[in-house]
């Protein structure tokens, strides 16, 4: 038995933003660290093949589903210190967002309309408008699910590039994220003209509706296909 809170044949379409997938054997939502040591160790246990998820925008589920125990990391715990805010993985980015306007700090004006939660963000270096999380990011707190450790990673360990970090090519969880912003120094006129003008931008650029965000890398100079 993996858990009484996980749910049997869950379509895995309820759980990504193209609304497809067929279902997954067993799937549960986590709260916190301690429940996710637990799922992961009782799949260990019965030897179930394990799959993590978070908020499902930029991935694609097979009509045939999973057969294991797909993990949706749901934690969304966030906490404000000075200009720092700490935000648990499973905290989408227009809540960060959101937080981080409730507690006058400015600089993730330019990620509104972005979808994704923390945990995404952190493991791909996700951004749009000439912001990227490697911008921003202080450190981060990961699980290696095979010693069950967890660390403290700090940006330069990320290894970060362009829609890359070291964490892509690893087993590691992220769990938590701080990142670094600034007081408000626009009047709330002001700081609301900005925010009018990004979202504008967003919706003629990016319309809303279906979206698992950018499909490719955008080329450069140095890999012009984008690969």
């Amino acid at each position: 038995m993996i858990s009484q809170t996980c749910k049997k044949d869950e379509p895995l379409s309820n759980h990504c933003t193209f609304r497809i997938g067929g279902p997954a054997d067993f799937f549960c939502a986590v709260k916190s660290t301690d429940e996710l040591l637990g799922l992961i160790e009782n799949a260990k246990v019965q030897n179930l093949p394990c799959f993590l998820i978070g908020g499902g925008s930029n991935i694609l589920f097979s009509d045939k589903g999973f057969r294991g125990l797909v993990i949706k990391i749901d934690t969304k715990k966030i906490t404000a210190d000075d200009d720092k805010v700490t935000a648990d993985a499973g905290v989408t980015i227009s809540e960060l967002i959101k937080f981080a306007a409730e507690h006058e700090l400015n600089g993730l004006e330019k990620w509104i309309g972005l979808p994704g939660t923390i945990g995404g963000a952190v493991r791909g270096n996700a951004g749009c408008n000439g912001l990227e999380t490697a911008d921003i990011l202080v450190k981060c707190r990961v699980l290696d699910p095979k010693t069950e450790c967890i660390k403290i990673l700090k940006n330069k360990d990320l290894k970060y590039e362009y829609r890359e970090s070291c964490l892509k090519h690893s087993d590691k969880i992220v769990l938590q994220a701080t990142f670094k912003l600034k007081p408000v120094d626009l009047s709330p006129e002001q700081r609301k003209e900005v925010l009018d003008q990004i979202k504008q931008h967003r919706y003629d650029t990016q319309p809303p509706g279906f979206s698992s965000g950018s499909f490719f890398k955008n080329p450069s100079k140095e890999n012009p296909a984008g690969k």
